[in-house]
């Protein structure tokens, strides 16, 4: 599949040339946070769905996009979300919803894979937000400016371990 090798392609040329200004700003004083993420099951989906509504108790505006590996699930998705098939031959995306989430200057970016793959690394490199957060692997550093080292697989865990960091992130204070 050719939109596959230019979407690796593309990834690697954004992570040069990308004019996103990258900054921590401490929780307390951030408005917009992103969340992406691949959809697994339901149970991780509710998951999901407690920390977006933790975040918007906390006064957070929240922005969340889904990648959906194999479409024709029956779930009822409350975030947008694209998949392979949203990518054209050229590696460019096909849904405005996914360029849309790209350009916005999100305060933070936490993307809650338990292992990145290359669909979420490309809108991770592209990604105008100011922090990306997600969960340590070797080699991916130039994805992220917060790595949560979780070496589990409890999904549960990881949401509430990025939560509480990204909570007692400080500016300066």
């Amino acid at each position: 599949m050719l939109n596959k090798y230019f979407l690796s392609f593309k990834t690697k040329a954004a992570i040069k040339s990308t004019k996103a200004v990258r900054e921590t700003n401490g929780f307390s004083n951030s408005l917009s946070i992103g969340i992406l993420f691949t959809y697994s099951d339901k149970h991780n989906f509710a998951l999901v769905n407690e920390m977006v509504d933790k975040l918007e108790q906390e006064g957070k505006s929240t922005n969340s996009i889904t990648y959906i590996m194999k479409m024709g699930e029956n779930d009822n998705y409350q975030f947008p979300f694209f998949n392979i098939k949203d990518v054209d031959s050229w590696g460019r995306w096909k849904k405005s919803e996914v360029n849309n989430f790209i350009d916005i200057p999100f305060d933070y970016l936490l993307n809650l894979d338990l292992n990145i793959n290359n669909v979420t690394q490309n809108i991770l490199a592209r990604s105008m937000a100011k922090c990306r957060v997600g969960r340590y692997e070797e080699g991916k550093s130039d994805y992220f400016e917060l790595m949560i080292d979780h070496r589990e697989n409890d999904y549960k865990q990881f949401i509430n371990q990025v939560y509480h960091y990204i909570k007692n992130l400080r500016n300066g204070e």
